[in-house]
């Protein structure tokens, strides 16, 4: 963790500041903000009741107290369905930042992320089945920041839910074509 700094009160310029692969955690231990090159890797606890089978469990997976300096303020909210073999999105945002999150825990999504500036390329796997971490379930979503180019591409046969948080509004002009 970066210095006994909490999310809820690290400032977006000392996030920006932190090496690679650097976590930063919630003072409450409900959310992990894993901190990599092209896109910042988020942990949401999945929170199961004693009444409710395992198959259950909640995810608080945008917080402004956990997220706010970091993200901004989430400004929209949406579902975005890519239908099998599709790809969706192939550009990249001038003015805010994203977070993606597949909704099926039996679906998933490949993540191609580039900087267009640096020409620097990821590739990841975003799953919506939760992911085993320190003996615990979590939930995992990632943040594309301002300036970086990135497609989703639906692998699977059926279409897969992917739910899409925005630190700004949306504007034509800020949707720049970024063909990867």
């Amino acid at each position: 963790m970066a210095e006994n700094k909490w999310l809820e009160n690290i400032s977006a310029e000392e996030f920006r500041n932190l090496h690679p692969d650097s976590i930063v955690q919630s003072e409450d231990g409900k959310m992990l903000v894993v901190k990599k090159n092209l896109y910042w890797e988020i942990l949401c606890l999945a929170s199961v009741k004693p009444e409710n089978p395992p198959s259950r469990y909640l995810c608080i997976t945008y917080n402004e107290i956990y997220l706010g300096k970091i993200f901004g303020h989430a400004v929209n909210s949406y579902t975005n369905f890519i239908t099998g073999n599709e790809t969706a999105a192939k550009h990249f945002h001038k003015n805010f930042k994203e977070i993606f999150c597949v909704e099926s825990l039996t679906s998933s999504l490949l993540v191609t992320l580039k900087n267009p500036e640096t020409e620097e390329t990821a590739e990841l796997k975003l799953n919506g089945k939760l992911v085993e971490f320190d003996g615990r379930r979590w939930l995992r979503e990632i943040i594309v920041p301002e300036g970086i180019a990135h497609k989703l591409h639906n692998p699977n046969e059926g279409t897969v839910a992917v739910a899409v948080t925005t630190s700004g509004q949306h504007a034509p002009d800020d949707v720049i074509a970024y063909e990867m």
